[in-house]
């Protein structure tokens, strides 16, 4: 919810009927999330969420732990995980400055992972084997970013 105030990306975030998630309030998460599975439902659209609850700065291919509400959400309403990694943008990235010099971030899509007949007992094994699937197609982005550096 934190970036719904960081001007101009909140605006836009705004107008493109983003859901904020409040961290802070687990039953307004949680709620946010049924609200987030009535509108994959009722109109049908997609929704993408940054597991980890934050941005991980580690920097190595190293994920920070997972956030369980994304998978929950994702069994409730039925729907494919299509997870999306991002190569590392700290070798062109000032953060005492807060500005980015350019370069090249690499995006990866892995095949989807079905929900279908799960249930929210399976929603540990299913965060944990997204994350060991993103963890490792993300060290094999980094180890390509180092050669091309």
């Amino acid at each position: 919810a934190a970036l719904k105030y960081y001007p101009p990306l909140g605006s836009f975030m705004m107008l493109a009927n983003n859901i904020f998630i409040n961290r802070s309030n687990r039953q307004g998460a949680v709620q946010t999330f049924k609200a987030a599975v009535d509108q994959i439902h009722q109109k049908k659209v997609s929704v993408y969420i940054f597991p980890e609850g934050t941005r991980g700065r580690l920097g190595d291919g190293q994920l920070l732990p997972f956030k369980k509400g994304a998978f929950h959400m994702a069994i409730q309403a039925g729907i494919p995980i299509v997870p999306v990694v991002f190569s590392n943008y700290s070798s062109f990235y000032n953060p005492k400055h807060h500005y980015f010099t350019g370069g090249t971030v690499q995006i990866q899509v892995l095949p989807p992972i079905t929900t279908e007949g799960l249930t929210t007992e399976d929603v540990d094994q299913l965060s944990t084997s997204t994350r060991d699937q993103m963890t490792h197609a993300l060290v094999k982005l980094l180890e390509e970013q180092k050669k091309n550096i």
